[in-house]
Protein backbone atom coordinates (compact mmCIF):
# COMPACT_ATOMS: atom_id res chain seq x y z
CA UNK A 1 0.00 0.00 0.00
CA UNK A 2 1.66 3.07 -0.56
CA UNK A 3 0.91 6.52 0.29
CA UNK A 4 0.61 9.73 -1.64
CA UNK A 5 1.95 13.32 0.13
CA UNK A 6 0.10 16.18 -1.60
CA UNK A 7 2.82 19.27 -1.36
CA UNK A 8 1.32 22.36 -2.10
CA UNK A 9 2.51 24.35 -4.63
CA UNK A 10 4.57 27.31 -3.97
CA UNK A 11 2.81 30.62 -5.02
CA UNK A 12 4.44 32.49 -7.92
CA UNK A 13 6.14 35.62 -7.10
CA UNK A 14 4.90 38.80 -8.13
CA UNK A 15 6.19 40.44 -10.95
CA UNK A 16 7.12 44.05 -9.52
CA UNK A 17 8.50 45.65 -12.49
CA UNK A 18 5.33 44.04 -14.55
CA UNK A 19 2.65 45.65 -11.72
CA UNK A 20 4.67 48.91 -12.66
CA UNK A 21 4.46 48.66 -16.05
CA UNK A 22 0.92 48.17 -15.76
CA UNK A 23 0.31 50.59 -13.32
CA UNK A 24 2.21 53.28 -15.45
CA UNK A 25 0.05 52.46 -18.38
CA UNK A 26 -3.35 53.30 -16.62
CA UNK A 27 -1.64 56.61 -15.48
CA UNK A 28 -0.82 57.36 -18.96
CA UNK A 29 -3.95 57.09 -19.87
CA UNK A 30 -5.68 58.68 -17.27
CA UNK A 31 -3.78 61.68 -17.44
CA UNK A 32 -4.44 61.30 -21.71
CA UNK A 33 -8.47 61.63 -20.05
CA UNK A 34 -8.00 64.23 -18.06
CA UNK A 35 -6.07 66.22 -20.52
CA UNK A 36 -8.79 66.30 -22.97
CA UNK A 37 -11.48 66.57 -20.21
CA UNK A 38 -10.01 69.29 -18.23
CA UNK A 39 -7.06 71.18 -20.76
CA UNK A 40 -7.12 73.94 -23.30
CA UNK A 41 -5.16 73.20 -26.37
CA UNK A 42 -3.12 76.16 -26.81
CA UNK A 43 -3.82 78.02 -30.49
CA UNK A 44 -3.35 80.87 -32.53
CA UNK A 45 -5.52 83.58 -33.68
CA UNK A 46 -4.68 82.89 -37.07
CA UNK A 47 -6.31 79.53 -36.19
CA UNK A 48 -9.17 81.20 -34.84
CA UNK A 49 -9.83 83.25 -37.69
CA UNK A 50 -9.54 80.15 -40.20
CA UNK A 51 -12.35 78.74 -38.09
CA UNK A 52 -14.53 81.42 -38.29
CA UNK A 53 -14.02 81.36 -42.03
CA UNK A 54 -15.03 77.88 -42.15
CA UNK A 55 -18.04 78.80 -40.23
CA UNK A 56 -16.76 76.12 -37.00
CA UNK A 57 -16.94 79.09 -34.16
CA UNK A 58 -19.36 80.96 -33.61
CA UNK A 59 -18.93 82.01 -29.87
CA UNK A 60 -15.83 83.38 -28.45
CA UNK A 61 -14.81 84.62 -25.07
CA UNK A 62 -12.15 87.26 -24.29
CA UNK A 63 -10.45 87.30 -21.37
CA UNK A 64 -8.01 90.73 -19.70
CA UNK A 65 -7.49 93.76 -21.95
CA UNK A 66 -6.55 97.68 -20.99
CA UNK A 67 -9.22 99.23 -19.48
CA UNK A 68 -10.55 102.60 -21.51
CA UNK A 69 -8.39 105.58 -21.82
CA UNK A 70 -5.47 103.02 -20.26
CA UNK A 71 -2.23 103.23 -21.72
CA UNK A 72 0.74 100.35 -21.75
CA UNK A 73 0.04 96.52 -22.69
CA UNK A 74 -1.68 93.68 -21.33
CA UNK A 75 -2.32 90.09 -21.91
CA UNK A 76 -5.71 89.26 -23.83
CA UNK A 77 -6.71 85.72 -23.45
CA UNK A 78 -9.07 84.11 -26.48
CA UNK A 79 -11.04 80.96 -25.54
CA UNK A 80 -13.49 79.24 -28.16
CA UNK A 81 -14.47 75.57 -29.22
CA UNK A 82 -14.03 74.15 -32.63
CA UNK A 83 -16.10 70.37 -32.56
CA UNK A 84 -15.37 68.86 -28.95
CA UNK A 85 -11.78 70.51 -28.52
CA UNK A 86 -11.48 73.49 -26.39
CA UNK A 87 -8.62 75.85 -27.42
CA UNK A 88 -7.25 79.19 -26.00
CA UNK A 89 -4.98 81.59 -27.45
CA UNK A 90 -3.10 84.82 -26.08
CA UNK A 91 -2.30 88.01 -27.57
CA UNK A 92 -0.64 91.40 -25.93
CA UNK A 93 -3.11 94.08 -26.84
CA UNK A 94 -1.03 97.59 -26.50
CA UNK A 95 -2.25 100.99 -26.60
CA UNK A 96 -2.00 102.89 -29.57
CA UNK A 97 0.23 105.90 -28.10
CA UNK A 98 2.52 103.56 -26.66
CA UNK A 99 5.99 103.27 -27.53
CA UNK A 100 7.81 100.72 -28.61
CA UNK A 101 9.94 98.55 -25.83
CA UNK A 102 8.85 97.39 -22.35
CA UNK A 103 9.21 94.10 -21.10
CA UNK A 104 6.40 92.44 -23.52
CA UNK A 105 5.99 88.45 -23.50
CA UNK A 106 8.09 86.94 -25.92
CA UNK A 107 6.42 85.02 -28.75
CA UNK A 108 2.84 86.43 -27.78
CA UNK A 109 1.35 88.54 -31.08
CA UNK A 110 1.25 92.24 -30.14
CA UNK A 111 -2.60 94.09 -31.30
CA UNK A 112 -3.31 97.42 -31.28
CA UNK A 113 -6.93 97.46 -31.08
CA UNK A 114 -8.44 95.20 -28.44
CA UNK A 115 -9.00 91.58 -29.68
CA UNK A 116 -12.80 91.38 -28.53
CA UNK A 117 -13.69 94.74 -30.06
CA UNK A 118 -11.58 93.33 -33.85
CA UNK A 119 -13.67 90.12 -33.70
CA UNK A 120 -16.87 92.01 -33.09
CA UNK A 121 -15.94 94.09 -35.97
CA UNK A 122 -14.47 91.65 -38.54
CA UNK A 123 -16.69 88.23 -37.85
CA UNK A 124 -20.71 90.42 -36.65
CA UNK A 125 -21.90 86.93 -36.64
CA UNK A 126 -19.46 85.56 -33.60
CA UNK A 127 -20.93 85.93 -30.34
CA UNK A 128 -18.20 87.91 -28.23
CA UNK A 129 -18.57 87.58 -23.83
CA UNK A 130 -16.39 89.02 -21.70
CA UNK A 131 -15.00 86.91 -18.89
CA UNK A 132 -12.40 87.39 -15.87
CA UNK A 133 -8.83 86.40 -16.87
CA UNK A 134 -8.19 82.79 -16.10
CA UNK A 135 -5.05 81.23 -15.81
CA UNK A 136 -4.12 77.56 -16.50
CA UNK A 137 -1.62 76.35 -13.67
CA UNK A 138 0.84 74.62 -15.79
CA UNK A 139 1.62 73.75 -19.75
CA UNK A 140 1.71 70.24 -20.63
CA UNK A 141 2.82 69.97 -23.91
CA UNK A 142 0.48 71.90 -26.33
CA UNK A 143 -1.95 72.11 -23.36
CA UNK A 144 -2.96 74.33 -19.97
CA UNK A 145 -3.92 72.09 -17.82
CA UNK A 146 -4.33 72.46 -14.14
CA UNK A 147 -0.98 72.14 -12.04
CA UNK A 148 -1.71 68.30 -10.68
CA UNK A 149 -2.28 67.38 -13.93
CA UNK A 150 1.18 68.62 -14.77
CA UNK A 151 3.00 67.17 -11.93
CA UNK A 152 1.26 63.82 -12.44
CA UNK A 153 2.89 64.07 -16.11
CA UNK A 154 6.08 64.34 -14.53
CA UNK A 155 6.13 62.24 -11.65
CA UNK A 156 4.88 59.54 -14.60
CA UNK A 157 7.94 60.56 -16.86
CA UNK A 158 10.30 59.87 -13.75
CA UNK A 159 8.30 56.64 -12.97
CA UNK A 160 9.10 55.62 -16.55
CA UNK A 161 12.74 55.93 -16.67
CA UNK A 162 13.34 54.01 -13.62
CA UNK A 163 11.32 51.52 -14.39
CA UNK A 164 13.51 51.07 -17.78
CA UNK A 165 16.83 52.22 -16.00
CA UNK A 166 16.53 49.36 -12.88
CA UNK A 167 14.05 47.16 -14.50
CA UNK A 168 15.08 44.14 -16.65
CA UNK A 169 16.46 44.01 -20.29
CA UNK A 170 13.38 45.20 -22.25
CA UNK A 171 12.91 43.08 -25.71
CA UNK A 172 13.10 44.45 -29.06
CA UNK A 173 15.53 47.68 -27.81
CA UNK A 174 18.37 48.09 -25.21
CA UNK A 175 17.84 50.38 -22.68
CA UNK A 176 19.58 53.52 -24.91
CA UNK A 177 17.13 52.53 -27.66
CA UNK A 178 14.16 52.83 -25.84
CA UNK A 179 15.33 55.63 -24.41
CA UNK A 180 16.19 57.86 -27.32
CA UNK A 181 12.70 56.36 -28.83
CA UNK A 182 10.79 58.15 -25.56
CA UNK A 183 12.86 61.34 -25.29
CA UNK A 184 12.61 61.92 -29.14
CA UNK A 185 8.99 60.86 -30.04
CA UNK A 186 7.10 60.68 -26.91
CA UNK A 187 3.62 60.24 -28.25
CA UNK A 188 4.74 57.11 -29.89
CA UNK A 189 7.65 56.06 -27.39
CA UNK A 190 6.51 55.51 -24.50
CA UNK A 191 3.59 53.54 -25.31
CA UNK A 192 5.10 51.60 -27.59
CA UNK A 193 7.72 50.64 -24.52
CA UNK A 194 5.19 49.95 -22.09
CA UNK A 195 3.52 47.45 -24.22
CA UNK A 196 6.29 46.22 -26.10
CA UNK A 197 9.48 46.45 -23.50
CA UNK A 198 8.57 43.37 -22.37
CA UNK A 199 11.64 41.72 -20.26
CA UNK A 200 13.82 39.87 -22.77
CA UNK A 201 14.14 35.89 -22.03
CA UNK A 202 17.00 35.28 -19.46
CA UNK A 203 19.02 33.06 -22.34
CA UNK A 204 18.08 34.20 -25.33
CA UNK A 205 18.65 32.43 -28.51
CA UNK A 206 21.21 33.59 -31.11
CA UNK A 207 22.95 36.90 -31.35
CA UNK A 208 21.13 39.82 -29.45
CA UNK A 209 19.18 41.45 -32.51
CA UNK A 210 17.63 44.49 -30.20
CA UNK A 211 18.25 48.15 -31.50
CA UNK A 212 20.81 49.79 -29.83
CA UNK A 213 20.78 53.19 -28.91
CA UNK A 214 22.55 54.99 -32.11
CA UNK A 215 20.25 53.50 -34.47
CA UNK A 216 17.03 54.10 -32.29
CA UNK A 217 18.26 58.04 -31.87
CA UNK A 218 18.95 58.42 -35.79
CA UNK A 219 15.40 56.65 -36.48
CA UNK A 220 13.59 58.86 -34.00
CA UNK A 221 15.47 61.96 -35.39
CA UNK A 222 13.89 60.74 -38.67
CA UNK A 223 10.45 60.56 -37.52
CA UNK A 224 10.70 63.46 -35.39
CA UNK A 225 9.15 65.87 -38.32
CA UNK A 226 6.17 63.76 -38.10
CA UNK A 227 5.81 63.92 -34.26
CA UNK A 228 6.11 67.91 -34.38
CA UNK A 229 3.12 67.70 -37.00
CA UNK A 230 0.88 65.40 -34.68
CA UNK A 231 2.05 67.70 -31.22
CA UNK A 232 1.61 70.79 -33.19
CA UNK A 233 -1.56 69.79 -35.28
CA UNK A 234 -4.90 72.13 -34.53
CA UNK A 235 -6.72 68.92 -34.54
Amino acid sequence: MTTEVLVPRGRRPVDLFLVLRVLLAVGWTVVACVTLALGERESSIDHLAAAIADGHVHEVTVAGGLRPGSTGFATQQVRWRSGFVPYVAEVVQRSPGDAAGGDLPSGVPVVRQDIGERLAQRSPDVEVTRVPVRYAGSTLGKWWVPDWVAISGFALVALTLVLLARGPEPRWATRWGWFWTMALAPPFGVPAYLVLGRPRDPVPEGPDRRVTGFPALMLALVFLPLVWVVVTMPF
